[in-house]
């Protein structure tokens, strides 16, 4: 058996030049590497793609968990995109989480667990 050695989500960009801003001037990602049909970024060694998409429908359905150490404070740096009807907030499963929808309609749901 072959080991996994990285799961890297891909979400659906309907514009790559917004996508590009809202990640690097809003969320501080890195554009590491451009192509045609493909945006790859990074954030504290990890990574996350964006595929050009045309159909904004199916990135207002697709959706990534990021999971954070200092939720308070990553949510203080983020206050300005965090989702009006998602803020902040302790969930029963054990984890608080806040939600941010970026330029294309993706759901980014920032979670830590709690305690």
């Amino acid at each position: 058996m072959h080991e996994i050695l990285a799961i890297v989500p891909q979400l659906p960009s309907v514009d790559f030049e917004a996508t590009k801003a809202f990640y690097t001037q809003n969320l501080g990602f890195t554009l590491e590497n451009e192509y045609p049909d493909l945006l790859i970024f990074t954030i504290n060694g990890q990574e996350l793609h964006f595929w050009k998409c045309n159909e904004r429908h199916i990135a207002e359905n697709s959706s990534v968990y990021i999971r954070v150490q200092d939720i308070d404070a990553l949510h203080e740096r983020y206050k300005a995109w965090v989702h009006p009807h998602a803020g902040l907030a302790d969930k029963p499963w054990g984890m608080r989480e806040f939600y941010v929808l970026d330029d294309s309609g993706n759901l980014l749901r920032f979670g830590c667990p709690i305690g």
